[in-house]
C-alpha cells in the first residue's frame, strides 16, 4: 500500500493537470474576482472528488521515464485547455446570443 504512494501520487498529478487547466479557463473562475488562491482549492477540491472515482482504475506507471511523464502532463495540459476554451468560446457565443 505505502510502496505504491508514488504511483498515486503522480496520477494525481496528471488528473489534476487537467482539471486544473479547464478550471483556470471556466467563465467564472477564470476572472479577477475569483482570486488563484480559491481556484486552486477548488481545482484541488475536484480533482480529490473525481480521484475517489478514478482511483480503482488507476494505470500502473511505474516504468516512466521522467522525459514521458512531462509529456503526458503536457498532453493532459493540451486537453484541458482545449476543453476549458471550448467551454468559453460555448459561453461567449450564449452571451452574444442573449444580447442581439
Amino acid at each position: 500500500m505505502i510502496e505504491d504512494l508514488p504511483l498515486h501520487a503522480t496520477a494525481f498529478l496528471i488528473l489534476f493537470a487537467r482539471v486544473g487547466s479547464v478550471l483556470m479557463l471556466l467563465p467564472v473562475f477564470s476572472e479577477d474576482a475569483v482570486p488563484a488562491q480559491i481556484r486552486l482549492f477548488a481545482g484541488m477540491g475536484m480533482t480529490l472528488g473525481l480521484w475517489s472515482f478514478l482511483s480503482a482504475k488507476v494505470i500502473p506507471i511505474a516504468d516512466v521515464t521522467d522525459i514521458q511523464l512531462a509529456g503526458i502532463l503536457v498532453a493532459e495540459l493540451l486537453v484541458g485547455i482545449g476543453l476549458g476554451l471550448i467551454m468559453r468560446i460555448m459561453y461567449q457565443a450564449i452571451s452574444i446570443a442573449g444580447s442581439l
